[in-house]
Order: C-alpha cells, then structure tokens, then sequence
C-alpha cells in the first residue's frame, strides 16, 4: 500500500506543481468589414466577446476611415447612464487588460466622459472613474483595464460633452486554466512523491 501511495502522490503531484496553462490573448478591433462612413448598431461579437447595449440605443460601431470604432453614440445625442456591456460567449471570467480611447478631431476640447466598471456576479470588483480623451484635435489614450479576472464589463457614459469619445483596440485575456492546487501548496506533493520513488527504488 505504501508504494503505491507513493507513486500515486508523484503522479498527481508533477501536473499539480506545474500549475495553470498559459492565458491566450484576445484583441478587439472592431474590424466589421464596414464601408467608409458606414454604422453598425448593437450587439456585436468579434474574437469571443459580445457588445451589448443594456442601457440606452445609440451605441454603434462607426468606420471612420481608416478605422472602424466604437462609440457610445453621435446623432441622437445619447444620454448620461447609456451602458455597454462586454461579456464571453459562455459568460466565463477574463481580464481586461487594455483599451484605446479616442477623441475625433474636430477642434473640441470638451469631450464627452465615461466610467468602466467590471463585475463578478453581478457586483462591481474593479472601476475606472472619469475618463475622457485630450483636445482639441484627434487625439489617442492607450489606457490600462482591469488585471483582475471579471465576468463582465460596462462602459457608461457619465457626463455629455461637445463631442463623443471613441474606443478601439480593446485587448483581454482568458485567465489561465485553473489548477487544483496552487503552486506554493503543490510543492510539498511533488517533494512527497519523488521522495517515494527514491524509496521504491531503493527497495528494489
């Protein structure tokens, strides 16, 4: 029974101690195949995410040539609490890592502002409060998301401005395979179990 314990442990012990499995990268960039001046309303789904609006109706993909957006909307004005929401497919968890925020180059200083939340089941973990983009003139923020896994993103527009902001390039990651046990904790396994065969060794 003994030499079997031990070749059981280091069996389980070897895959458990090299922990997760790499996370895979994702980048959005609303490439919907648009025409020059061409609109796109809502829901929208590109490398495993869905876009949705929640809250409100005027959120569309835009071409702007030579890159297709997101925005929260330009004609109709929308309305300070319209919502994007950003889920999986299969509504597991991701992280949200990285985003570029756009301010179109019409001579405006006064852009509209917006506020990202993140959720796990429904309650708010993570949130980035106030942002807007610089003017006047087209203007590009690469701003960083959340490093924490959620299972869903919303975009709400918290104050209108003279002009709309725009997002592109939106980067997430699949959190790594989860493993039983942790690596710190699978360490004593893996010691356990090639100190048992060294022992069935040296019964032999």
């Amino acid at each position: 029974m003994a030499i079997r314990f031990h070749i059981m442990a280091a069996a389980l012990a070897v895959p458990l101690a090299l922990g997760a499995q790499a996370a895979s990268a994702v980048s959005v960039e609303f490439d919907a195949g648009l025409a020059d001046g061409d609109t796109l309303a809502l829901p929208y789904a590109e490398g495993g995410f869905w876009f949705t609006q929640v809250v409100g109706s005027q959120a569309q993909l835009v071409n702007s040539n030579p890159y297709t957006i997101l925005s929260l909307g330009i004609l109709p004005l929308p309305f300070v609490g319209d919502t994007v929401r950003i889920h999986r497919d299969g509504g597991e968890t991701f992280t949200f890592d990285s985003f570029v925020l756009v301010g179109p180059g019409t001579g405006a200083t006064n852009f509209d502002s917006i506020d990202i939340f993140g959720l796990v089941g429904g309650s708010v973990t993570e949130e980035l409060l106030g942002l807007t983009a610089a003017g006047p003139g087209l203007s590009t923020v690469v701003a960083s998301g959340f490093s924490a896994p959620v299972d869903q993103v919303r975009i709400v527009l918290s104050r209108i401005g003279d002009e709309a902001l725009w997002f592109d390039s939106m980067t997430f990651d699949e959190p790594a395979a989860t493993s039983a046990v942790p690596l710190p904790g699978a360490l004593p396994l893996l010691a356990a179990g090639l100190g048992g065969l060294v022992l069935l060794r040296r019964r032999a």
